[in-house]
């Protein structure tokens, strides 16, 4: 049961949070780039909690991803990583990589004990536990259109139930470490927005 909480810690409350409050504050091209940082996160966390080792493989395939980001976030233009500018919101960012690879460290203990979607659902039931007390006095829809429930639909089912059980069912197979090297491939879609 600990690992599952710890995933809803983690996983659900402190890196929703710490992201939320970095793009508040900051750009999303930093965020962009500062989450290029997730696969070394992990890396480090699974190193030092879960003695997981990194082959020679996996660093450069770490430093590929990053560059990889880092070209499509510039387009190319190297004198744009002059111009980037960091602030507060940034530090959140960091601290939301650095959750994640504690999640990921935590999804790999309760898998031990439970599949891949149960972890996903217990995780992500802690994960609301937790947060309810904070969000209930202040929660209101004002007249919800189709357009949001579409919205709501997308955001919990396509991307947190299916994204976060795909994460997991890899987390399992293949472990945090090379699970985190395909992390950076949703960024392609982030850099243009």
């Amino acid at each position: 049961v600990i690992p599952l909480i710890f995933m809803g810690l983690t996983g659900v409350v402190f890196f929703n949070l710490f992201m939320f409050w970095a793009l508040e504050r900051t750009t999303a091209s930093n965020t962009g780039l500062i989450s290029a940082l997730n696969p070394l996160s992990i890396a480090v966390v699974s190193f030092f909690l879960m003695k997981e080792k990194m082959n020679f493989r996996q660093i450069a395939g770490m430093f590929v991803s990053l560059f990889g980001v880092i070209i499509v976030m510039t387009h190319g233009e190297w004198q744009r990583l002059l111009e980037l500018r960091f602030n507060l919101g940034d530090l959140f960012m960091l601290g939301a990589v650095l959750t994640w690879g504690f999640y990921a460290v935590a999804s790999k203990a309760a898998m031990k004990y439970v599949s891949p979607l149960k972890s996903t659902l217990w995780g992500g039931i802690f994960g609301l536990i937790m947060l309810v007390p904070f969000d209930a006095a202040s929660f209101y829809l004002v007249d919800p259109d189709p357009v949001f429930w579409i919205a709501v639909f997308y955001i919990g089912i396509l991307g947190t139930v299916l994204g976060m059980g795909f994460w997991n069912i890899g987390v399992k197979h293949v472990g945090g470490t090379t699970s985190g090297m395909f992390l950076n491939l949703n960024q392609i879609g982030r850099a243009h927005v």
